[in-house]
């Protein structure tokens, strides 16, 4: 049950028949349902077939575009056979968050269903390629602002945004406190839950995540709001 989105009677039969192990290994080899597709169509109904990669199509109408950014993702979850490949990533999806109540993403549909993309590519494969991925994708960028993070300079005085070498920290991968292998939190010896990391982790992590901004011909600062500016890994610039 806990393995799609609410099994058919023909998909119990088949575990019936193949048992868990060889219905979750036909799960492996199925090919990923992706999301950015269909966004690609209603970009194509609106261009008359001419579509224009620099151009934010969701300017047109932010209502069709914004909203159509949920379509694929309920047409895969009731009727994409990948199920298992839909479920992780939409468990992923709940960790490695971006949204579309962000004002800079509300209109990046594309964007938005491309990351989804990224999720389902990586959901059944290695959580540090993941990881990768999510870092220098536009719409995380974007969301936790590390999309034009530019290097300290305390005569003005500027430092890195800490928002998304927080968020990597303490959501993303080891979490606040030393665990035991049963979960509970380890303990010093005065009785007091361990900490994995200080500010000055962060601090220095944040450093690292500096210099990028979207792929974009206007270079850093530029520009980077066309649609295809948010399909593309953010690349650095210094």
């Amino acid at each position: 049950m806990q393995s799609t989105f609410g099994p058919t009677p023909d998909d119990i039969a088949k575990i019936r028949q193949l048992g868990y192990e060889g219905w979750i290994n036909e799960q492996l080899a199925l090919p990923p349902t992706y999301h950015t597709p269909y966004i690609v169509e209603v970009k194509r109904d609106a261009a008359g077939n001419n579509i224009d990669p620099t151009y934010n199509y969701s300017d047109q109408d932010k209502f069709v575009f914004g909203n159509n950014a949920t379509t694929p993702f309920a047409r895969a979850a009731m009727g994409g056979e990948d199920q298992l490949r839909q479920r992780v990533a939409f468990a992923l999806s709940e960790i490695l968050v971006v949204s579309r109540r962000d004002a800079n993403l509300e209109e990046r549909p594309e964007g938005i269903t491309h990351y989804y993309d990224t999720l389902l590519r990586h959901a059944l494969g290695n959580y540090g390629d993941l990881l990768l991925d999510v870092a220098m994708h536009p719409a995380m960028g974007t969301y936790l602002s590390h999309a034009g993070n530019q290097k300290a300079d305390p005569s003005i005085p500027r430092y890195p945004d800490e928002n998304f070498a927080r968020e990597l920290m303490q959501l993303f991968t080891i979490g606040l406190w030393e665990l035991n292998p049963d979960g509970s939190r380890k303990l010093d010896v005065h009785g007091e839950p361990i900490p994995t990391y200080d500010n000055g982790v962060i601090t220095e992590l944040a450093r690292v995540f500096t210099g990028l901004y979207y792929d974009s011909p206007y270079g850093w600062g530029g520009g980077g709001w066309a649609d295809e500016h948010f399909t593309k890994p953010m690349v650095m610039y210094a």
